[in-house]
């Protein structure tokens, strides 16, 4: 509950996002990289016309505008979440008025699995069957910032990389599936503070060839990063990477990867 990557002390970042910076610099931080996600996701739903997607761990949504789904057919949206305050923040967030969405169900099937235990993908597999099937193959499945997570959680989620990436082309087979994800994250030198700037989405061929341009341009920034351990997701596969600058002292870079 009180993990920098979830639980209130992420809510409380983006609380400081939408109250704080906004009042001392007319932005906000996230503003950049929440457009750029958001754009995305739009493209690849409308590319393989969903109607149902099943979004997992989006926390309270923060990086997504809720007026995104009116430009795309989703007609119902199935959450995993097991933050109960976040399920709240995202269900008011994403109201009909707002995001057009007829349907937003927070899915207990898919909270109750453990995504990262060990052995768990032919469970997994199964469930996102059933889903597939009940909503005439029209689903589609985004993790949303949760695959860049594994290696901070790993007495929770006790699968390695390897296995993960078994685990998730096991339980996608058949189904279109997409990834929000942290590649790489840091401190940043004190001259180096942020303040809400424009967000450029770069593309690579490979998520490899993208990590290495990340760490030439943290270089100068700071003294050492963090490597979320992505690689098995993306390394030979295209990506479109971007900054997140989560505070004015703190930046990530994330990669939006998807299976077609």
């Amino acid at each position: 509950m009180l993990s920098p990557s979830g639980g209130i002390v992420y809510h409380l970042r983006a609380l400081s996002q939408r109250l704080g910076f906004r009042r001392l610099w007319k932005g906000d931080l996230w503003q950049g990289t929440r457009n750029i996600a958001s754009a995305e996701l739009k493209t690849f739903l409308n590319r393989n016309e969903i109607r149902t997607l099943l979004l997992i761990g989006p926390s309270g949504g923060y990086l997504l505008t809720p007026g995104l789904f009116r430009e795309t057919s989703v007609q119902q949206l199935l959450v995993s979440e097991p933050d109960q305050l976040a399920r709240l923040i995202f269900r008011w967030r994403f109201r009909k008025s707002r995001s057009g969405i007829e349907t937003i169900a927070f899915d207990s099937r898919t909270d109750r699995i453990p995504f990262f235990r060990r052995g768990s993908g032919e469970e997994l597999r199964q469930e996102l069957a059933d889903l597939q099937r009940a909503h005439g193959g029209h689903l589609s499945v985004v993790f949303w910032g949760v695959l860049g997570q594994i290696a901070l959680h790993r007495s929770e989620w006790t699968c390695t990389a390897q296995e993960g990436a078994a685990s998730v082309r096991m339980m996608h087979e058949g189904i279109p599936w997409a990834s929000l994800h942290d590649s790489l994250s840091t401190r940043l030198y004190s001259s180096h503070r942020q303040s809400p700037i424009a967000v450029t989405p770069l593309k690579f061929e490979t998520g490899l060839t993208a990590r290495a341009h990340e760490i030439a341009a943290l270089n100068p920034m700071s003294p050492s990063a963090t490597d979320h351990e992505t690689d098995w997701i993306d390394q030979h596969s295209a990506v479109t990477a971007f900054c997140w600058p989560l505070s004015a002292s703190r930046l990530h870079w994330c990669h939006w990867f998807t299976s077609c």
